[in-house]
């Protein structure tokens, strides 16, 4: 599940590209505007459920989601080529 700020038509668009490429993968999007992506997912967070897998939204909302510990981290391969701490 994706959970986005695009426009629908932007959304299906990158998710069915994603399907192109993963075509056994059930892939899905959910599409508002920040705000109440952000309450969506923290009420889904405090209820215990995670449904989203990917979310994509603004730096601000990313960042209060950041200080309440609500990242999963993850080191990409691509990221080598830049110096630590970038």
């Amino acid at each position: 599940m994706m959970y986005a700020t695009f426009t629908a038509a932007d959304s299906k668009t990158l998710l069915d590209g994603f399907k192109q490429v993963y075509p056994k993968i059930d892939a899905a999007y959910y599409r508002s505007n920040d705000s109440a992506l952000m309450e969506r997912y923290v009420n889904e967070n405090r209820a215990g459920q995670n449904l989203c897998d990917v979310m994509v939204t603004t730096s601000f909302y990313g960042h209060n989601l950041k200080k309440r510990g609500l990242f999963a981290p993850y080191d990409s391969t691509g990221a080598q080529i830049f110096p630590r701490g970038l």
